[in-house]
């Protein structure tokens, strides 16, 4: 019966450390570990104005909100992105019709031509942009 008993406590143990791993809240192992948890991913400029502007919008279901944020968007255009001012208000000129389809569409597009690119070349750049 002893042997069961260690059994019965790894087990528990184990069970206890996968749940607080699944839960992102493992303790670290190891001598001197930082005990503080993993700081959250950064969130870069443009991503956190798209989130608190044009997806807040988009969520409230305001177009006018929205077509407010995409003619704002219109003007965070990197020279080098030839079309994005013109996509962006689009869907402004969209979301002024209540068309919510075609303002998606037109983020779609955006996101597509642009996203990877934007990502790799001007993640940190300010919004907004210092005198482009």
């Amino acid at each position: 019966m002893g042997s069961h008993r260690h059994y019965l406590v790894a087990f528990a143990c184990v069970a206890f450390f996968a749940i607080q791993a699944a839960a992102g809240t493992a303790p670290q192992a190891g001598p001197g570990a930082d005990p503080t948890p993993e700081p959250k991913a950064k969130v870069f400029p443009l991503e956190a104005w798209m989130k608190a502007n044009t997806a807040a919008a988009m969520a409230a279901k305001d177009p006018f909100a929205l077509a407010k944020a995409l003619d704002e968007l219109a003007t965070f255009a990197p020279k080098e992105y030839s079309h994005w001012a013109s996509i962006a208000r689009d869907g402004a000129a969209a979301a002024r019709a209540n068309r919510i389809d075609a303002v998606k569409a037109s983020c779609r597009g955006c996101h597509t031509q642009y996203r990877a690119r934007y990502k790799l070349e001007l993640r940190d750049r300010p919004i907004p942009p210092p005198g482009d």
